[in-house]
């Protein structure tokens, strides 16, 4: 039986060390078991300021094209969109010219302009496509603009029936939650049926096999509150400061574990601080390493930024069997993932003084009670995010397509 060709069409893919890319990359790996993938990419420039090693796809088992597309790692309204009309543009090229090769495709380029252009020239030729949605569009842009009733009004008429054309004419539009994919149905009036809800994944692995080799222990002393990931305007790290601050905890310290646009201006703000805050760089790959130093993990996320997704570093506190105190909206898929787990506590976002409270009660909790919220978070995260279960659940929905087409 020949096998079926896929495209994937990407705005990022490995080498770049975001999770988009890293679900891109794990999902081609597993498809090209059964078929032929071809990955369509521009040059890799996620994060911004990211050094990329030298890299090539000697050995990957599928080939990989790179183009030179306009690309714009800066948080740029005008940039971002430069980006998604160039990246769309250049893949739509591809498409009508090796439409014949081409039996399906994924269709992941920017929002709102790339996939459009990917969809409509898939179904010129009529190649079925799916389309997976990790941030809602064009919704999430109109949240930054000013607070101008009519400004939001016209953008949203102007860029909804882009979106709305892109999902209803898919072959199936992947989204990584059940709100979402309710959202969806309802704001875009297309049946429900037509989502398949595939939660992002991470490769557990690393963090049992930590784990396995050097057990659970948090550090005895100072008791250590952790975020970990980006460090962006949008990550509500500040809060963090002024609640830790207000919690007037002793022998206890605030680590901010990772990198990003506002690191530098943080570090300036926390030396006004009198607790004690460190700023501490994650190596690739010590992740687990440097989870494991922390005795609750936090995530902070602003008012609205979590209602239909889960971010990925709540995943990677589940998997290093951490407890976790979230700030976030309370009718959130984040909120709802630690209050069926057992695996934290929540509070609404940007609520310093509730935060507050609730880290002072973590700090005096019992290592054996922190410990069973860590373990039900693990158990929890293994049975929804674990990469096996999500990456062989997603390749069958588009198996199902292909013999379908």
């Amino acid at each position: 039986m020949e096998r079926k060709r896929v495209l994937f069409v990407c705005g990022v893919f490995y080498p770049e060390p975001v999770v988009s890319a890293r679900l891109q990359t794990d999902l081609a790996i597993k498809l090209s078991e059964n078929c032929q993938v071809t990955i369509l990419r521009p040059h890799p420039t996620r994060p911004k300021g990211f050094a990329f090693p030298d890299y090539d796809y000697t050995g990957l088992p599928f080939e990989v094209i790179e183009f030179d597309a306009y690309t714009c790692p800066a948080s740029s309204p005008i940039g971002r969109m430069r980006e998604s009309l160039s990246h769309g543009r250049w893949c739509a090229k591809y498409i009508r010219q090796h439409h014949e090769e081409i039996d399906f495709v994924y269709n992941d380029s920017w929002h709102l302009f790339g996939v459009y252009l990917v969809a409509k020239a898939a179904c010129q030729y009529e190649i079925p496509y799916i389309t997976p949605v990790q941030d809602i569009y064009p919704e999430s842009l109109t949240s930054k603009l000013p607070n101008l009733i009519p400004l939001k009004w016209l953008v949203m008429h102007l860029l909804l029936p882009l979106n709305k054309h892109t999902l209803s004419h898919a072959a199936c539009v992947q989204t990584n939650s059940e709100k979402m994919a309710d959202y969806l149905s309802e704001s875009r009036q297309i049946d429900r049926n037509h989502f398949v809800v595939v939660r992002n994944w991470q490769d557990e692995k690393p963090f049992l096999e930590y784990a396995e080799k050097n057990g659970r222990l948090s550090e005895k002393t100072p008791f250590t509150f952790m975020y970990m990931g980006n460090v962006g305007p949008l990550a509500g790290i500040e809060l963090l400061f002024d609640a830790f601050a207000m919690a007037d905890l002793k022998d206890a310290r605030l680590i901010i574990a990772g990198s990003g646009p506002s690191k530098a201006d943080l570090q300036r703000k926390a030396k006004n601080y009198s607790c004690q805050i460190e700023f501490w760089d994650v190596p690739t790959g010590m992740v687990p390493e440097t989870q494991a130093k922390a005795d609750v993990m936090l995530l902070p996320i602003k008012k609205g930024y979590a209602r239909y997704s889960v971010p990925s570093k709540l995943i990677a506190y589940m998997f290093s069997a951490k407890p976790i105190i979230a700030s976030v909206d309370q009718d959130s898929d984040t909120a709802d993932c630690i209050k069926k787990s057992g695996a934290g506590w929540t509070v609404k976002p940007e609520d310093c003084k509730s935060l507050s409270e609730v880290m002072k009660r973590a700090a005096f909790e019992s290592s054996e009670k922190l410990k069973a919220k860590g373990m039900k978070g693990l158990n929890y995260a293994i049975e929804v995010f674990s990469k096996e279960r999500n990456s062989n659940l997603l390749c069958k929905v588009i198996k199902q397509r292909l013999i379908m087409c």
